[in-house]
């Protein structure tokens, strides 16, 4: 049984691209105002296609849990979440369903959100999800979502 869930595990698609990633944990030693110099060091590469910054990779246990819910709605919803740059979907080949990605220039869309398809569910957004606002936390910020509605998948035995 246990050779099958294996074999089940490695053949299937779970929604971004697992293969030649080379993932370094940093734990703040590249802080935020260092990453773009970081990146164009590797600029020059021709073996490093991408590179990316995040507080988590898809389907680890690294994340964070916070509320979220949406303006028209008290009732909040716990969800993982992480940080991620504009480079993030392109390093994971990660598509977008509709919306758009964060944009490139600094700051372009601080406060912006990207949503998996089962948030979007949870907080009652699915079927239009672009622009909504959300909230993060009770009493926190507001932001509102870019794009969105993919799907990982997560197994479990």
């Amino acid at each position: 049984m246990v050779q099958r869930q294996m074999t089940f595990i490695q053949n299937s698609n779970p929604g971004f691209d697992r293969e030649q990633l080379v993932i370094v944990h940093n734990d703040g030693e590249i802080r935020n105002e260092q990453r773009e110099g970081f990146r164009s060091s590797f600029a020059s590469s021709t073996t490093i296609q991408s590179l990316s910054f995040s507080t988590g990779i898809p389907m680890s246990d690294q994340f964070q849990m916070c509320t979220f819910h949406i303006p028209s709605s008290n009732q909040e919803q716990g969800m993982n979440w992480y940080e991620a740059d504009y480079e993030y979907l392109s390093t994971y080949k990660i598509n977008l369903l509709e919306g758009r990605n964060f944009g490139t220039s600094a700051g372009a869309d601080a406060g912006k959100i990207l949503s998996n398809q089962k948030a979007a569910k949870f907080l009652g957004i699915l079927d239009d999800p672009i622009d909504q606002q959300i909230i993060k936390n009770q009493g926190g910020g507001r932001t509102s979502c870019t794009g969105g509605s993919w799907t990982f998948r997560r197994f479990q035995f």
